[in-house]
Order: C-alpha cells, then sequence, then structure tokens
C-alpha cells in the first residue's frame, strides 16, 4: 500500500515584522552626550542597518515618503552610513540625530506611508473633497508638496531640527504658514519668516 500524503494542518499565523520604534535601538529615549563613544557606535551601526532596511522597501515599494525626503535633503546621501568605526564623535552624533529623526518619523515605513495617506484622504473626503483618491493624491503632490520642498529646504528649519529644538521649530511652521497665507492673499509679507528668540 502505497503511503498517502496527508494534508498538513495550516501553520499557524505569524504576525509581519514590525518596525522597532527609535527606544529599541538606543536603549531609551537618551541625548546623544549621555552615551560614550562605543555605545554611540553601536546604536548608530545597528540602527543605520534597520533605517537602510526600511529605506530599501520604500524605493522598491515605489511609494513617496516624507521622512525618506528629508533625511536625504539633510544628509545629502540616499542611505546611512554603517561604517562607524573610523567616525569622530561629532560624525557619530549628527548621524544620531538624524537617524532619530528618521526611525521615529511614521512615513519610514510602509505601513506608516498607507496610514498617513489614509489619514490625509479621510480628512479631506471629510471636509467635502468629491473628487476620487487617485485626482486629490495628485493634487496634494503636485501643490502641497511643492510648499512643503520649500519650508524643508530652509537652513533654519535644517539647524532646528539638528538642535532638535521642537519648540523652536512649530514656532518657525506656524510663521511659515503665515507668511504663506498672506502671499497667496497678496498681502504685504517680511522677507523670511523669523523664529521668535533667534
Amino acid at each position: 500500500m502505497k503511503n498517502v500524503k496527508q494534508d498538513k494542518p495550516p501553520k499557524a499565523y505569524s504576525p509581519r515584522f514590525q518596525a522597532l520604534g527609535w527606544d529599541y535601538y538606543s536603549n531609551g529615549n537618551r541625548t546623544p552626550s549621555s552615551y560614550t563613544t562605543e555605545e554611540l557606535q553601536k546604536i548608530v551601526r545597528k540602527a543605520s542597518k534597520a533605517a537602510n532596511q526600511r529605506i530599501r522597501t520604500i524605493e522598491r515599494s515605489g511609494m513617496k515618503s516624507a521622512a525618506l525626503y528629508l533625511m536625504q535633503r539633510q544628509t545629502g546621501k540616499k542611505r546611512f552610513s554603517e561604517r562607524v568605526k573610523s567616525k569622530s564623535r561629532q560624525e557619530l552624533v549628527k548621524q544620531f540625530v538624524y537617524l532619530r529623526e528618521f526611525v521615529g518619523a511614521q512615513t519610514s515605513t510602509i505601513t506608516g506611508i498607507k496610514a498617513h495617506r489614509t489619514g490625509i484622504i479621510n480628512t479631506y473626503m471629510a471636509q467635502g473633497f468629491n473628487g476620487t483618491e487617485e485626482e486629490l493624491e495628485f493634487l496634494l503632490t503636485k501643490f502641497f508638496g511643492n510648499q512643503m520642498n520649500k519650508f524643508y529646504g530652509s537652513t533654519i528649519v535644517h539647524q532646528l531640527i539638528i538642535e532638535n529644538d521642537r519648540a523652536s521649530l512649530e514656532d518657525y511652521y506656524k510663521t511659515w504658514i503665515e507668511e504663506q497665507r498672506r502671499e497667496a492673499a497678496g498681502e504685504e509679507t517680511d522677507d523670511k519668516a523669523q523664529v521668535p528668540g533667534v
């Protein structure tokens, strides 16, 4: 009698890979100066490897990521360097800050990009947009994207992000938005948005 191949029971459900938050890589949410150089090297190497995997996944998907765009704009590089032995402490701290911002951003993962996109679309649909999702995405990419490129291209924004000065960054953003509104309305504006206290 031949061995009859029996149907195997279905495998237990295994959840898909979930991206880890910044606390996993940094062993807590501490400032870069509180780590030794060796600890910084370990954190930067481990987080860079994970961040580069996220970047490759985003690139393969063809989706647009604000976190990726901002990281590439700030660093001038397509990916994070995983070679840390030859880096000075100052270079490690700088990369630590960039990694913290990228890994902590919602749009640094495909799931986060989809959730962000869905949230934006739902908001506009709830406010009465009557076109298709594709039309809305086109309008947002073309018009809103161009404005955000101007904002993130600012050297002031770049410096405030490096310094992790969120309060001043929020103040600058509010001032910048008000200037954009005035410009669209044809009102006079200051030459450049100023950060209070800077």
